[in-house]
């Protein structure tokens, strides 16, 4: 997520259809794996735009999150996101500090309350 490049995840998944089969056979021995499966499919990118205070107290709010399955970002501008990234158009448009919960490819509408953020890691859980 963090490197912007899609041919690093290609290969992550590619690297877990791999070993999946290994992993079926003995789950125990593969914790780290199951780990970094349930990132992939899990994991909550949260990202956050703008600067000043209100930036702040959402970029607080996010890194007070259990770190195990989320990861912040502060993107100032659109411009600091990949041009595939599923938040970078929703940036564009933001004319406030806002913060997006991205999860596999579809990110949520604009969070502006930081007590919003679990809340919105949940929905797009679901």
């Amino acid at each position: 997520m963090l490197a912007g490049d899609d041919a690093w995840r290609d290969k992550a998944d590619r690297l877990i259809a791999a070993v999946a089969p290994l992993i079926a056979e003995n789950l125990y021995m593969h914790m780290a794996m199951l780990n970094a499966i349930d990132l992939r499919l899990r994991g909550a990118e949260i990202v956050v735009t703008g600067q000043g205070s209100a930036a702040d107290a959402l970029l607080t709010a996010a890194r007070r999150l259990p770190p195990l399955d989320r990861i912040v970002f502060h993107a100032a501008s659109a411009e600091a996101l990949p041009g595939n990234h599923p938040a970078r158009a929703k940036l564009d448009a933001a004319h406030a500090p806002q913060a997006f919960v991205c999860v596999g490819e579809t990110c949520s509408l604009p969070i502006t309350d930081a007590s919003a953020l679990p809340e919105a890691i949940a929905a797009m859980r679901d």
